[in-house]
């Protein structure tokens, strides 16, 4: 995602919480290992959308997972434990 491409994965969890709004186009069900080979041909057939689907990845890892929003979120959680103690 980071590299601006678009991903193919299972959907297990936490795969649609990071892939955010476009989830459902790049995942396929678990154990559906036909159904990644569709999926990677769209890319490469529809450069256009990939290109897309690339960007808003990007964007989305730049956004809800940079060095510093991770180290805010586990902040936040370290202050929360804290406060039930």
């Amino acid at each position: 995602m980071a590299s601006g491409l678009p991903v193919v994965a299972t959907d297990v969890e936490g795969v649609r919480e990071v892939l955010g709004d476009v989830a459902e186009e790049q995942v396929v069900q678990p154990a559906d290992w036909q159904g990644f080979t569709p999926r990677i041909v769209a890319w490469a057939g529809d450069r256009q959308r990939a290109a897309e689907l690339g960007a808003t990845n990007r964007t989305r890892v730049a956004e809800a997972f940079s060095p510093q929003r991770s180290v805010q979120a586990y902040q936040d959680l370290w202050a929360s434990l804290l406060d039930r103690t």
